[in-house]
C-alpha cells in the first residue's frame, strides 16, 4: 500500500534553512525545490547538469554545499552506495529504497505494515535512530528485457 506524504511547501524549506542560519540564495533554493521534487534520488553531477539549465553561472561547490546543508536541516537523506556513488533523497521517513543492480534505478517502496513492525521492533529495542535505510536489490522489469533480449 502506498502511502503519500505531504511534499514541503517553498516557505518552509526557507523557513528551515533560515532557522539553520543560512542564506536563502535563488540558487539555493532552486536547488533545494529541484531535490525536494524528485523520485529519482538524483546525485550531485545530475543536480548540477539541472541547474545548470537555470542557473548557467552556478559551480559544482555550490551544488554540493547545498546538498550539505539540506542533508543537515533534514530535508534529505544521503545514500551512499558500495560503488562509491552518492544520491540523494528528500524522503526521510521509514520506506523501501528498491535498487536495481543493473542500472541503478531506486524507487520507493511504503508499507504500513512494514512501518509498523519496523517502528515496534525499534520501541521493543529502545532503539532511537539518528537515521534509518532498507535497500532492497533486485533486477527492474527494463533491465531483464534487455537481458532477455541480448540472449
Amino acid at each position: 500500500m502506498a502511502i503519500e506524504l505531504p511534499t514541503l511547501t517553498r516557505e518552509s524549506i526557507i523557513q528551515r534553512l533560515r532557522d539553520a542560519g543560512h542564506k536563502v540564495t535563488p540558487q539555493r533554493l532552486t536547488i533545494c525545490e529541484f531535490i525536494m521534487n524528485r523520485k529519482d534520488h538524483p546525485n550531485a553531477e545530475r543536480v548540477f547538469d539541472e541547474i545548470k539549465k537555470i542557473h548557467p553561472a552556478i559551480s559544482r561547490a555550490t551544488i554540493y554545499n547545498t546538498l550539505h546543508v539540506m542533508r543537515d536541516v533534514g530535508l534529505v537523506q544521503e545514500l551512499g552506495f558500495d560503488d562509491g556513488t552518492t544520491r540523494y533523497e528528500p524522503d526521510i521517513e521509514f520506506h523501501i529504497n528498491q535498487v536495481c543492480q543493473a542500472c541503478g534505478k531506486i524507487s520507493d517502496i511504503k508499507d504500513r505494515d512494514v512501518e509498523s513492525a519496523w517502528h515496534h521492533m525499534l520501541a521493543s529495542n529502545s532503539i532511537k535512530p539518528k537515521g534509518q535505510r532498507l535497500d532492497v536489490y533486485y533486477e527492474c522489469d527494463a533491465c531483464k528485457a534487455r537481458r532477455h533480449k541480448d540472449t
